[in-house]
């Protein structure tokens, strides 16, 4: 009996401490932690990768539907 309640309080006790971590963590901004980072640590170059391609894609997306929509004769409706 006494084994569980030591038990108990070591589980307790670690969540208690686990709680506190996690609220620190997300007190803390990802955008500020990603710049301390240096240049060649893998999640900056991940994370700078990543909004890279999205702002080619934005650009493919927007060049062609300026296409698309030249390419349309006047009085015509383009299906969409």
């Amino acid at each position: 009996m006494k084994k569980l309640f030591i038990t108990a309080a070591i589980v307790v006790g670690i969540g208690a401490i686990g709680r506190r971590v996690v609220a620190h963590c997300m007190d803390t901004g990802w955008a500020t932690r990603l710049e301390a980072l240096p240049d060649s640590a893998p999640p900056k170059w991940l994370f700078t990768n990543v909004t890279a391609i999205r702002e080619n894609t934005d650009h493919i997306r927007a060049t062609l539907d300026a296409a698309a929509a030249e390419a349309v004769p006047e009085g015509l409706s383009r299906a969409v």
